[in-house]
C-alpha cells in the first residue's frame, strides 16, 4: 500500500517544486494595481478596480533594457513594494524634470541617469509615484520585464505599452546618450 501512495504524492511535490522555481526565477504572474499606468495598464481600476494581469519575464530582468520597457522593481521609497512602471531614460541620458510631475523642482531642471540606474514614469502622470518623486532607480532593484497582458481575457496576449509610445506622451523629455566615464 505504502509503494501506491509514494508516486501518488512525488508528483504533486515535484510539480509544487517547478512551480516555484518557474516564479521566482523564470516567468511571474503580476496584478497592476492602481492607475498609475493608465491608459495602457489597469485603465478602469480607478472606476471599477478591474485589473489587468501581466506575464512578467525574471530572468536576466535588464538584459537589452530599452526606453519603452515596462518593468517590475521594487519601489525604493517602499521597499516591500513591487511597482510596474515604463522605463523611460536609461544611464547616461539627461531627463527634464517637468514642474507638474515633480512639484518644487525648478523649471527645467535636469538629471543624468547615473550608471547601473534607469528613469521609471507611470504612463499617467496625475497619479504615479515614480522617479519624478524618489529619483533614478538602480537596476538591481527590477525584478522582471513585461512580456504580455494574461488577463482580462479581451487582452490575452496583448502588449500595450508597445503602441505608439513616445515621451511626448509622458510630457518628460529625454536627451539620450550621454558617454558615461
Amino acid at each position: 500500500m505504502a509503494r501506491r501512495l509514494t508516486p501518488l504524492l512525488t508528483l504533486p511535490l515535484w510539480a509544487v517544486a517547478t512551480a516555484s522555481v518557474l516564479n521566482d526565477h523564470v516567468l511571474e504572474i503580476l496584478s497592476v494595481r492602481g492607475s498609475s499606468m493608465s491608459p495602457t495598464l489597469s485603465s478602469l481600476y480607478h472606476d471599477t478596480g478591474a485589473r489587468d494581469t501581466l506575464l512578467v519575464r525574471k530572468y536576466a530582468p535588464t538584459t537589452g533594457l530599452e526606453r519603452g520597457d515596462v518593468v517590475a522593481f521594487w519601489a525604493p521609497h517602499r521597499p516591500d513594494h513591487l511597482v510596474v512602471k515604463r522605463v523611460v531614460g536609461l544611464e547616461g541620458d539627461r531627463v527634464t524634470l517637468d514642474e507638474r510631475r515633480r512639484p518644487g523642482a525648478e523649471f527645467g531642471a535636469r538629471v543624468v541617469v547615473p550608471p547601473g540606474h534607469v528613469w521609471v514614469e507611470g504612463d499617467n502622470w496625475r497619479s504615479s509615484g515614480d522617479s519624478n518623486l524618489y529619483g533614478p532607480v538602480s537596476r538591481s532593484l527590477i525584478t522582471g520585464r513585461a512580456v504580455c497582458v494574461v488577463w482580462p481575457l479581451s487582452r490575452w496576449w496583448q502588449r500595450p505599452w508597445e503602441e505608439k509610445w513616445s515621451t511626448r506622451e509622458l510630457k518628460t523629455r529625454v536627451e539620450p546618450g550621454f558617454a558615461m566615464g
